[in-house]
């Protein structure tokens, strides 16, 4: 017969074991998205401008800098997903897709990422304001608010300025997929309203950056 002592240190250490396979096996898997590769509609009517533009990776403050999706539970306190994250930081992903987006608009002759070697004419800078999943009125939806500005590439001197929001529906059921399919929703709108205004100023383009 083991002694009394043994049995009741076996007994703890197999308590702790199991609380520690129980509590491993309750935490949720971390799950990453990425947003699609985002089209404009339709052909565009506005002309080409010849110069090249560069994109820089978006600027992104605060917590709207981690990799966390996150979900605003108040006017005032905006809480992170632990456990659904961005493939990548949301500031380097909606570069990716703006850059893709002019290169499919054909507004400029060519647009690159940067930092690049190559001469550029133009650096369109991007910012996040606001990029979360809010419950309102209607229900839940993505907020994708975004800053953009556009420069002449050896001087900094800013040449268009705009202010872009959305706000997408979240289908039901509520899923991580469903969120994810609000955001890309939301950045496409932003980035249609930025592109219309761009084309409305791409005709002095040419003349404002000789």
């Amino acid at each position: 017969m083991k002694p009394l002592k043994t049995c009741t240190s076996a007994y703890i250490s197999g308590l702790l074991a199991l609380s520690l396979f129980v509590a491993c096996a309750s935490v949720p898997e971390t799950r990453y998205y990425m947003l699609g590769r985002i089209a404009p509609q339709g052909s565009g009517s506005a002309q080409q401008v010849n110069l090249t533009v560069g994109v820089p990776q978006f600027e992104a403050e605060g917590i709207y800098a981690r990799d966390n999706m996150l979900y605003r539970k108040s006017p005032y306190e905006i809480a992170p997903d632990y456990y659904r994250r961005w493939g990548v930081p949301p500031q380097r992903m909606l570069s990716e897709v703006t850059v893709d987006y002019l290169r499919r608009s054909g507004l400029f002759a060519e647009v690159l990422r940067m930092p690049t070697l190559s001469r550029v004419d133009l650096v369109l800078n991007g910012r996040i304001i606001r990029f979360e999943e809010e419950t309102g009125p209607q229900g839940p939806a993505v907020r994708v608010d975004l800053e953009f500005s556009l420069e002449k590439s050896r001087t900094n001197e800013r040449l268009w300025w705009d202010e872009v929001s959305s706000s997408s529906p979240i289908s039901l059921p509520q899923t991580a997929e469903a969120s994810v399919s609000a955001a890309e929703t939301g950045v496409r709108t932003c980035l249609e309203k930025a592109l219309g205004s761009l084309a409305e100023f791409s005709a002095k383009l040419s003349s404002t950056t000789k």
